[in-house]
């Protein structure tokens, strides 16, 4: 999960303490804390679905391709980054990525193409906007 998403989470539970302790303290009016709550109280179930919806994408195993055919696979790359859930994008990286090489020194990835070659499309085939 995210550290960013935990930092908002944490943000927002010490931000419904502060409102709760000025009003205990009398700095704020009843009114005044129950609309703060609301907001925050919705906001902060937002980020709980949101993280409950990371976690299950994170468990969702991808299915497998087995023995892809380059061709079919390169044909559909745009419309699977623009459309594809997060699974299907992880197993065609899988598909099509052979290795990864890693600079540290860099700080730079460099991927390995499976495919060969990529299979002839037409021009126009290629500036399609993918149908989501």
């Amino acid at each position: 999960m995210p550290a960013a998403l935990n930092i908002h989470m944490v943000q927002k539970d010490i931000a419904i303490d502060r409102y709760f302790t000025d009003f205990e303290n009398g700095k704020i009016d009843q009114s005044l804390l129950e609309q703060r709550i609301e907001k925050l109280g919705r906001e902060l179930r937002d980020l709980h679905r949101h993280r409950d919806y990371l976690r299950r994408c994170l468990d969702t195993e991808p299915p497998r391709l087995t023995n892809p055919d380059p061709a079919t696979v390169s044909n559909h790359i745009g419309e699977i980054i623009a459309c594809g859930t997060p699974a299907a994008r992880r197993s065609m990286r899988e598909a099509t990525i052979r290795q990864l090489r890693l600079d540290l020194g860099s700080a730079t990835a460099t991927p390995s193409s499976a495919q060969t070659r990529p299979h002839p499309t037409l021009p126009n085939q290629r500036s399609r906007s993918p149908p989501c």
